[in-house]
């Protein structure tokens, strides 16, 4: 009897360390589907701006288009294209590249502002929005200055402005 026992415990025993595999139909719910364009691309750097208080267009810039840019290298630079208030710092042309925009001038108040700057294959993307208000009485010159963080390897300052590309300018190295 005892060898029936041991025999029945051993054949249970057996039974239950079956080799046999079964195999899943069905994904499991957490797989993650990696899109091998956005694995292998890298993500644009973004870099530091902000604009520049006190300054504004002088009246006899030439403005050639309804919204213009200029790249300033240096203090002379900005002083011929913009005028500033008694209190306002000169911004720092070594670590900064120095922007200005400018729009033509019109009753209409606008602003000009910054929303983003990063990176692109081969540019600097500098994104703006420009927003016109209602009429005023005074004709005005809307233009606003930035400054926005130097970064080497990339020769051209690509402009947006409300999502749309605009002009670029070649960045001198």
């Amino acid at each position: 009897m005892k060898t029936h026992l041991l025999l029945l415990a051993l054949s249970l025993a057996f039974l239950s360390c079956s080799t046999k595999k079964s195999e899943t139909t069905s994904a499991p719910a957490d797989s993650v589907v990696v899109d091998s364009v956005l694995a292998t691309t890298p993500a644009s750097a973004m870099l530091a701006y902000s604009p520049i208080e006190g300054y504004s267009a002088n009246k006899k810039l030439e403005l050639p288009d309804s919204i213009n840019y200029f790249l300033l290298s240096n203090e002379e630079e900005l002083n011929q294209r913009f005028s500033r208030d008694q209190t306002t710092a000169t911004p720092d042309f070594i670590i900064n590249y120095v922007v200005g925009v400018v729009g033509q001038p019109s009753k209409q108040t606008t602003t000009i502002a910054i929303d983003k700057v990063q990176t692109g294959d081969s540019s600097l993307d500098v994104y703006l929005t420009i927003t016109r208000g209602e009429n005023g009485k005074a004709q005005q010159t809307p233009s606003a200055l930035f400054a926005i963080e130097r970064r080497e390897g990339y020769p051209v300052m690509q402009f947006y402005v409300n999502g749309k590309k605009d002009k670029a300018l070649v960045v001198v190295q």
